[in-house]
């Protein structure tokens, strides 16, 4: 039997406990009977303010979560918890959360995967300085991960998504490919894999129907706002403003908490002459960005990762001009 790790969040900071009698918790690799192991193991039990985390020693699978009342959350719905581009003040806790575990454990390639990616993440929202230390820690950790598990899926799209922030769609087009080969179920990889195919100049229709089919297998997935701004996105550059807009507000509905929706919609309404609405989604989106990456249009054309070579005319002609009827100053 696997031996376990007990990671335990308290509400307000990331704390280890239990390590030392997790250790030869002796529980199966089933989260259908992590319950169990709780239930016989009391000195495990949760505090009501905290949730227990189990990894197993040594594998790149993580099992499941037990939080307050006992439930088991499954692997697919921890994406609510580690998915730091949803909101900024998730950062520091996913990030947190994944260095102890590689402190505990520095064999464990998903860790090492989500830890990257979730560097990217934050990367895509700090000043350049900061972004270039956060990419360059995200790829170290991909090489390693890649090393240790040449087909470990996670760390092919962790590469796929340091690739798409640093405008190289044409590098992370192979592998999300691969990724999806070796697992069908990575839906957010459908997306990104649109996307990358947009920004390289592909075709809209193509972009949007890989977002839909994402959106169709898993319709409440925790990144469904980043689907829905995609599709908005893909309209506006489109110059078909009114459908942009449309599903911008559905993104924004969605989760008012990312910034993206607020930039694209501060550019449509600037597009469409409602002012005052515009005024205030850049105002939101600056505010939620936290740094001054897109405060001009000139950091708007040089830290957007959506600016790339093939679909430039459209990002100025369209986006930036809106931005600019926004109020965005140039410099």
């Amino acid at each position: 039997m696997r031996r376990l790790l007990v990671l335990t969040i308290a509400a307000s900071q990331i704390a280890l406990g239990g390590v030392a009698a997790a250790e030869t918790l002796p529980c199966k690799q089933d989260p259908r009977i992590i319950q169990q192991c709780f239930a016989v193991h009391g000195r495990l039990s949760v505090h009501a303010n905290m949730r227990a985390y189990l990894w197993p020693i040594g594998t790149n699978r993580l099992l499941g979560v037990a939080n307050p009342d006992g439930a088991i959350i499954m692997p697919a719905e921890l994406e609510r918890l580690f998915s730091v581009r949803i909101a900024r003040e998730n950062t520091a806790e996913a990030i947190g959360l994944y260095e102890r575990a590689l402190a505990l454990d520095p064999r464990s390639v998903e860790a090492q995967s989500r830890l990257a990616r979730a560097l990217v993440s934050r990367g895509l929202s700090a000043a350049p300085e900061a972004e270039r230390v956060d990419f360059e820690r995200a790829e170290a950790l991909i090489n390693k991960a890649l090393a240790t598990s040449p087909q470990y899926p996670l760390a092919h799209v962790a590469k796929a998504r340091l690739f798409r922030a640093q405008r190289r769609c044409e590098d992370a087009i192979p592998e999300l490919e691969m990724a999806l080969a070796i697992d069908r179920n990575l839906v957010g990889s459908l997306v990104v894999l649109g996307q990358c195919k947009f920004l390289t100049g592909g075709s809209d229709d193509e972009s949007i129907g890989f977002t839909q089919q994402a959106i169709r297998l898993s319709p409440r997935d925790s990144f469904i706002a980043l689907r829905y701004f995609w599709l908005g996105f893909v309209h506006l550059l489109q110059s078909r403003t009114d459908e942009a807009i449309a599903w911008l507000e559905k993104a924004r509905r969605a989760d008012p908490r990312i910034a993206p929706p607020h930039y694209f919609l501060a550019g449509a309404y600037g597009l469409k002459g409602e002012l005052d609405r515009a005024k205030a989604e850049l105002a939101e989106a600056e505010k939620l960005t936290g740094s001054d990456r897109y405060t001009t249009i000139a950091r708007v054309r040089a830290n957007g990762d959506l600016n790339t070579p093939a679909v430039r005319d459209r990002f100025e002609n369209v986006f930036l001009v809106g931005l600019r009827k926004a109020g965005m100053p140039e410099e």
